[in-house]
């Protein structure tokens, strides 16, 4: 009997403890706070003992050989009390308050240079701050840089997977995407050596300097309820869905964004963005850029970094030149396990974490173009020939850094081969992916009924859609019996059922080119009581080239009432669903609205067409976009109120404007466009020739940002501020002139252009403005009546052959303006000047050649001297 009852009692304690650790477990899942000290502590430390087996002598020699950038960081006694009152605090919560995030002030020492700098204790849960590698959040004062930085991170590598992190930052910026510069330093600390810590890129202003784009806002949804539980979620009331539908939408740097009415005036708009966004009033495409997101969330399919799509997680660049956000992805949290799917096949099938939050996921898995760009870049990085080039371009700073890491832990190891091994899973999936469209059977997932009956001469049709498929379908319009369109409606969307749930009813309204007619509707009784309908519906699935049609179903009772006096509903643009262009015949249009082609569509002007945009019109194509005037037959863009703008954005083809005038433009801030330009190129590739720009009152006359261009033979005239003004571009400018410009007739940053037969005339600031690590190469350019001719600053090299001034305040200036960047360089042969005030302004470190002499330095501070100061224009 006391066997037994020893035997009972023993099973009972085993099935009492596993019973606890099971809802021990459960708790600790549930917790973020709990999971995220577990996974991040002891799992790690699991993971450090398991991987005793890549212990190598090469790791460890070549590990205290390398030599990382070094940072000292001095951290007086105050300001050390406070931080461990503040970590203190954190560790009793096991979280870090803001009450804890106290700024203290310290200095940080690299090479010669010393930096007064502000830190505090950075990280939301324990595993940044409860060894002795404590995270800091660091800002410099003044207007120094580290790095480029004004403020980072210095954290513990492991606390972001080591190289990992590295990885998923580098792959973003071969994508063009925003992305954090990220690297490994070895600090000392109030003359203790602690080792390699991650550095790790804010986000700032100088975060978007970096990757090439305008200062503007950057946003986030505030994730404080969701860190501390205390604020609203005690007793876990609010599940994470609900949280993000709760969480306030706020702004990094929010002291300097609301002191400048531009800065501010951007975040209203950005958050207004997002906050419609996330409760579903708008579509994705007018709030987020798509391409960019659909990358992003591709690169996270890759590399296992799921955890930069948390909606805690993601930020948000408002950019103001698109009026759109672009998604900035960090905290991938990446470590060494492979994908089990892709990402949107987990969306699909309901099979997300909780943290995951299935809402925010929607608004991108449920749009149409997004499918379509996220299966494009997930075809694109899964390809072995991509991630090869990918790696061959990295191998020499992978290696490099990894030496860093093994500095500390010489048994750390970083695998390649779990990229690649995603990217054959992701192959398989996407073709498993598209063998299932190719089933689609039109005939049983598409329903069309009519909500009304027919009459004789409607331009409108009512239609209800029922879409049993799960995939979304792209409307085309109506079609007759030759398939040819006779509606005038753009693409519209009839969504996809979710899996396990029945379809509803969507209905539509189609607008008619003309007037239904008995070509359209065939009567099938004498006394017109029946109809029998010709016309049909047609559409298309996404990564589907195929189009289908669908008879509208229901024959309605109706009495054919004839309306003679009914008008037709013509529009003024010819839409090519199929091959996705727009075009308007040759005469004169006149716009008081903003235009806005379809995503992705290419426009075609006929010679000899007149476009007027008045009352701050924008006129949008976010595709390519064909001017193609002829020499006595010319296009026209005007304004007769000096308002209208031209934007042609994310083209996927290069435009071509040939014979083409643009006069009496203007810029436009009043919509989410926040454009410099009358006329304005995004990630637009063009080539303009013949053409004229005058009379344009606009920051910039012409403004190309990220793309590659050609101008030729064109002429810009009586321009109230900047001509040509064009950022982190590639291109040729040859046998133009600039004349009676108000501001800068040539300016670009960051971009590398030739110059060649040029005339520039009555220029009320620079005559060609190199900035920004520009490099500019020209020849034949003729500068007169100019304040200053040429210009090179900001690391830039600016070189011009046969080059003449003359009547110039200041012939050439070469200095350096942003702490951000150096010394300047300008090289001129063959140079000629006649009337100047002063020939040079060649500043201490900048370099200057002319006719095959170098030019000493005769100033210590070239930019107190100009922009008004004493030459050039304020910039004010």
């Amino acid at each position: 009997m006391k066997k037994k009852l020893k035997i009972i009692l023993k099973l009972g304690t085993v099935l009492l403890l596993t019973l606890t650790v099971y809802v021990l477990g459960i708790y600790s899942y549930s917790n973020e706070s709990i999971r995220t000290f577990i996974s991040s502590k002891y799992l790690d430390e699991w993971r450090y003992f398991n991987n005793m087996k890549y212990i190598s002598y090469t790791n460890y020699n070549l590990g205290k050989k390398s030599s990382p950038p070094s940072l000292e960081l001095i951290i007086p006694d105050s300001s050390k009390q406070i931080l461990n009152t503040c970590r203190s605090n954190a560790l009793v919560d096991n979280l870090l308050r803001n009450e804890n995030k106290i700024e203290v002030a310290a200095q940080l020492v690299h090479l010669s240079d010393t930096f007064n700098v502000s830190i505090r204790l950075k990280g939301d849960y324990s595993d940044h701050w409860i060894g002795d590698k404590w995270s800091y959040r660091i800002k410099i004062k003044g207007k120094n840089r580290l790095f480029g930085m004004k403020s980072f991170s210095i954290q513990a590598p492991d606390t972001r997977k080591n190289l990992s992190e590295w990885y998923f930052h580098k792959l973003m910026k071969r994508e063009g995407l925003i992305a954090l510069r990220y690297g490994f330093i070895s600090l000392n600390q109030n003359g203790v050596d602690k080792g390699i810590y991650a550095i790790e890129e804010s986000f700032a202003k100088q975060l978007i300097e970096y990757n090439n784009r305008r200062e503007a806002p950057i946003l986030k949804f505030d994730e404080s309820i969701l860190i501390d539980q205390t604020i609203i979620n005690q007793k876990n009331t609010y599940s994470q869905d609900e949280l993000y539908q709760m969480s306030k939408i706020d702004v990094f740097k929010s002291k300097r964004t609301l002191k400048s009415k531009t800065l501010y005036d951007q975040y209203r708009k950005g958050k207004e963005l997002l906050s419609k966004l996330r409760d579903n009033q708008i579509p994705l495409k007018e709030a987020i850029d798509i391409d960019k997101a659909a990358k992003l969330f591709a690169i996270a399919d890759i590399t296992n970094g799921h955890h930069a799509l948390r909606w805690k997680n993601v930020r948000f660049y408002y950019n103001p030149v698109i009026g759109k956000l672009e998604l900035i992805g960090f905290d991938a949290m990446l470590g060494h396990n492979h994908i089990k799917d892709i990402y949107y096949n987990m969306w699909k099938t309901n099979k997300l974490g909780v943290f995951d939050v299935k809402s925010w996921k929607d608004i991108f898995y449920k749009d149409p173009l997004f499918q379509e760009k996220y299966f494009f870049h997930l075809a694109r990085y899964s390809e072995a020939e991509y991630l090869k080039a990918f790696h061959d371009e990295i191998k020499g700073e992978l290696d490099l850094n990894l030496t860093y890491i093994h500095k500390d832990n010489s048994n750390y190891p970083f695998f390649l081969d779990k990229y690649t091994t995603n990217a054959l899973m992701i192959s398989e999936k996407i073709n498993n992916y598209n063998r299932s469209l190719d089933k689609i059977s039109n005939d049983y997932f598409v329903q069309v009924t009519a909500e009304s009956p027919f009459q004789f001469n409607d331009s409108q049709i009512s239609l209800s859609i029922i879409n049993k498929a799960n995939q979304n379908l792209d409307i085309l319009g109506i079609f007759d019996t030759a398939e040819q369109k006779i509606s005038t409606d753009i693409i519209l969307l009839a969504e996809g059922k979710l899996l396990h749930q029945n379809a509803n009813k969507q209905p539509f309204v189609f607008n008619l080119k003309t007037p239904l007619d008995t070509n359209q509707i065939k009567l099938k009784r004498n006394d017109n009581s029946w109809v029998y309908k010709q016309i049909k519906l047609g559409y298309t699935y996404h990564n589907c080239t195929d189009t289908f049609y669908k008879k509208i179903e229901h024959h309605y009772d109706s009495k054919l009432n004839i309306n003679l006096n009914s008008t037709n509903n013509l529009s003024s643009f010819k839409f090519n669903h199929k091959l996705r262009k727009v075009s308007l015949e040759a005469g004169q249009y006149t716009f008081t609205n903003n235009i806005v082609l379809p995503y992705g569509y290419e426009f075609l002007v006929m010679a000899g067409t007149e476009i007027t945009l008045n009352n701050n019109a924008v006129f949008s194509v976010n595709g390519a976009i064909n001017l193609i005037g002829e020499e006595k037959n010319r296009i026209s863009f005007k304004s007769d109120d000096s308002s209208g703008s031209i934007l042609v954005c994310q083209a996927k083809k290069e435009s071509v404007i040939k014979y083409t005038d643009f006069y009496n433009l203007s810029d436009n801030q009043e919509s989410n466009w926040d454009l410099t330009g009358a006329v304005n190129f995004y990630e637009a590739d063009v080539i303009i020739s013949n053409s004229t720009f005058s009379n344009n009152n606009s920051e910039d006359a012409l403004n190309i940002v990220r793309s590659t261009f050609i101008l030729s033979n064109s002429s810009f005239t009586n321009i109230k501020s900047d001509a040509f003004d064009g950022d982190f571009c590639f291109g040729n400018i040859q046998s133009s002139t600039f004349d009676k410009i108000g501001n800068d007739a040539i300016d670009f940053s960051g971009s590398l252009v030739t110059l060649k037969d040029l005339t520039i005339n009555q220029v009320g600031d620079k005559g060609v403005s190199a900035g920004e690590m520009s490099k500019i190469v020209g020849s034949k350019v003729i500068i007169s009546n100019t304040e200053l001719g040429l210009v090179s600053k900001d690391s830039s090299y600016l070189h011009i052959t046969h080059v003449s001034l003359d009547n110039v305040s200041v012939g050439y200036t070469v200095f350096q303006k942003k702490q951000i960047f150096g010394p300047a360089i300008i090289e001129l042969v063959d140079y000629k000047i006649e009337g100047f005030k002063e020939e040079f302004l060649v500043e201490i470190r900048s370099k200057a050649k002319t006719n095959g002499d170098l030019i000493q330095p005769n100033h210590t501070d070239v930019l107190s001297i100009l922009y008004g100061n004493q030459y050039g224009k304020s910039s004010n």
